[in-house]
């Protein structure tokens, strides 16, 4: 039926997005995490600052973590529902 495809399609959809999510979140993090190594090494920041920013980089990442997740579900709803309708 339309509505277990729907269902079906929607839920599927929100494990893969979450793992997506989570995948493109510890990259974005590794990411951040470099680039501060790299701006502390080179003497852009000072170890003050460097801590300031360490510290807000979780709240970064779980920011672009959510966004990842709602975009990717999204997607995947609709490419999966039009998959499963057609088969």
């Amino acid at each position: 039926t339309t509505g277990g495809q729907a269902a079906a399609s929607t839920l599927g959809a929100f494990g893969e997005a979450r793992l997506e999510a989570l995948g493109n979140g510890n990259q974005f993090k590794a990411d951040l995490t470099r680039q501060l190594d790299e701006q502390l090494q080179s003497g852009f920041i000072d170890q003050a600052t460097y801590d300031n920013k360490l510290s807000q980089i979780d709240n970064q990442v779980m920011s672009y973590q959510n966004l990842s997740f709602l975009g990717n579900a999204l997607v995947l709803s609709g490419s999966n529902y039009m998959g499963w309708r057609e088969s």
